[in-house]
């Protein structure tokens, strides 16, 4: 996002609220956030889990 932000001569964070207006969440996930989603999918809570989408991306809707 710097670069993008740089890019464009705007500060960082307003690149940043542009893209997190969308999500339900208010930030972007962390990589923690999504390597703990695909850990939960490895365990043995996920062990009635079968043909499902995890989206972690914090409610962030992506049309197709």
């Amino acid at each position: 996002m710097q670069r993008t932000a740089a890019e464009h001569g705007v500060p960082e964070e307003q690149i940043v609220a542009g893209i997190t207006r969308n999500i339900a969440l208010g930030k972007i996930p962390t990589d923690d956030d999504c390597a703990r989603a695909a850990l939960f999918l490895v365990s043995d809570y996920a062990a009635a889990v079968t043909g499902a989408t995890l989206d972690a991306n914090g409610g962030d809707y992506m049309a197709p």
